[in-house]
This record gives C-alpha cells, sequence and structure tokens, in this order.
C-alpha cells in the first residue's frame, strides 16, 4: 500500500460552487482538454460516497470495508471540475463515478487524504429518473 502512495504521490503533479469548472465558467465539451487540466492518469477512480463544501470521499469499490482503494480529498475554488458529457455547470453528488487528480502531497494513510487538483466526473446516474 505504501509502494502505491509513494509512487502515486511521485507521479501527481450536497452540492458545492466552491469547486470551479475547468476553464473557469462553463464547461466547452468533453473533447478537450482544459487549459491547466493536470497530466497523466487521474489518482483515483470510483463512487462519490460522502461530499460536502470542502471534502469529498472517493471509493473505488464502495462495498468493500477494506482493501480497495479510497481517498478523502480537500476541494476548494482551485479545484477544477468537468463532466465527460460536457454539461455547462458540472456539481459534485454521491453516487457519481469521477476520476480525480491529487496533490501535491499525498498522506500516506487509509483512505488517502490529498488535495484535489482536479476532479471529472465520468458517469452520472444520480439526474436520471426511473419511469
Amino acid at each position: 500500500m505504501i509502494t502505491f502512495v509513494l509512487i502515486a504521490a511521485a507521479c501527481s503533479t450536497g452540492e458545492s460552487s466552491r469547486v470551479r469548472s475547468a476553464d473557469g465558467s462553463q464547461s466547452s465539451g468533453a473533447s478537450a482538454i482544459p487549459p491547466g487540466w493536470p497530466e497523466g492518469a487521474p489518482y483515483i477512480t470510483g463512487i462519490v460516497t460522502q461530499f460536502s463544501n470542502d471534502t469529498v470521499r472517493i471509493e473505488e469499490r464502495p462495498a468493500m470495508k477494506g482493501g480497495s482503494p479510497k481517498a478523502v480529498l480537500t476541494i476548494d475554488d482551485a479545484t477544477m471540475l468537468r463532466a465527460i458529457g460536457g454539461a455547462e455547470k458540472p456539481r459534485l453528488r454521491v453516487g457519481q463515478r469521477v476520476s480525480a487528480w491529487v496533490g501535491p502531497r499525498v498522506m500516506e494513510s487509509y483512505p488517502i487524504r490529498a488535495k484535489a487538483l482536479a476532479i471529472q466526473i465520468v458517469e452520472d446516474t444520480t439526474t436520471s429518473k426511473k419511469r
């Protein structure tokens, strides 16, 4: 586990309006990488299981009590947010599938703790309505 945290740290450079969209205002679509977006692969991809104004908990496999990657990330005005579908004003919600880039430091804990540089909403089933 410590090796995984160290490797990832070396590679990493409710709703909230505090997280800004990737371009500073509105998303311009899914295909273009916004200016300032972190390079490389995300640190974690998983489901948002908890969310507040200043933190988000992401779990790769929420049903597993331990052993799967989990992260508690601090979010602020500098954290970039975008949605793959190109939503104009994406918002984080519990139940969304997201990818997160973190840095510059990662605490060696379980779940890991770090600052979220950018979060991309990969899939949002929280807004679909069943008929």
